[in-house]
């Protein structure tokens, strides 16, 4: 094995007791003792390994096997394991929907402060350019065209709609209302859309994807779906509604608004006209952190 080397390479065995070195073919112990490995070949360690002996007549054998190898450790059964992966799979199915509904709320709560905030810079920039118009009664048409015209001026929109491609900027979802608030005006009941008009400006997307429509063309009452036509189109997730109010902190039907306000400053544990899948947080997720 290393007859081709003046100096052949020693190597050093950690064994307990006995410091053992393999030398040019030989095997030697501390003790000066010659084991007999002059061709280290599997027909002489086998020799070595089967009968070798020190001065003392005991086989080196059982003692250095001893401390090759490892001594048995504890280990879990088959049965242990199965039992612990069956309680975390239990623990994990009753805690991940908790955690990924907690999550989406969070999201949603995000988006819904958002839409409120954007829309509120709308309504300063317009009011400091002295372009908001004036309302003459709380069924003004013509005030309620011309607020949705500056809303959409205030975004970059990214698709607009009309009567005929509805539901490409609006999806069908979660109603409002549903023909029950203003004798069969406002958002349809079966196709969760608002009733459109003529003579109101038509829905868009603006450029963060938010889908956004007047409630009714006669109040100053506006809709936002915060994950456009995603899901889960539903009021108090993704949809919410913004009006204008006065100084007074009533919704505007006579004059200028000032300020920016949900439709509901309160929120709905019940099911009712303004929330179909209780909770709805219109109070709370926009106003407390």
């Amino acid at each position: 094995m290393f007859q081709d080397l003046k100096h052949p390479p020693t190597l050093t065995l950690p064994l307990k007791g006995w410091r053992e070195k393999l030398v040019g073919g030989h095997y030697y112990a501390d003790r000066k003792y010659t084991v007999g490995l002059l061709n280290p070949t599997y027909k002489n360690f086998k020799r070595f390994f089967a009968g070798a002996q020190n001065d003392k007549n005991t086989f080196l054998v059982p003692y250095c096997l001893s401390n090759l190898v490892s001594s048995k450790k504890a280990a879990f059964t088959l049965a242990e394991v199965l039992i612990t992966l069956g309680i975390i799979g239990i623990v994990a199915a009753m805690t991940i929907p908790t955690l990924i509904s907690e999550y989406q709320d969070k999201q949603f709560k995000t988006a819904y402060k958002k839409a409120y905030s954007d829309l509120n810079q709308v309504l300063m920039s317009a009011l400091a350019y002295n372009e908001m118009p004036y309302r003459s009664g709380e069924y003004d048409i013509n005030a309620t065209t011309s607020e949705f015209a500056i809303i959409k001026s205030g975004f970059k929109v990214s698709k607009q709609c009309d009567k005929n491609t509805f539901y490409e900027c609006w999806a069908k979802g979660d109603t409002l209302c549903g023909g029950s608030c203003s004798g069969g005006e406002g958002v349809d009941l079966d196709s969760g859309l608002p009733v459109p008009s003529n003579n109101a400006d038509n829905p868009f997307i603006d450029a963060s994807g938010r889908s956004w429509v007047p409630y009714w063309p006669f109040q100053n009452i506006y809709l936002v779906d915060t994950n456009g036509l995603a899901g889960p189109n539903r009021f108090g997730k993704d949809r919410w509604i913004f009006t204008f109010k006065d100084k007074d902190n009533a919704r505007v039907s006579k004059g200028v608004p000032v300020k920016v306000s949900p439709l509901l400053e309160r929120d709905i544990v019940t099911v009712d006209s303004f929330c179909k899948r209780p909770p709805c947080y219109y109070y709370t997720w926009l106003y407390e952190r």
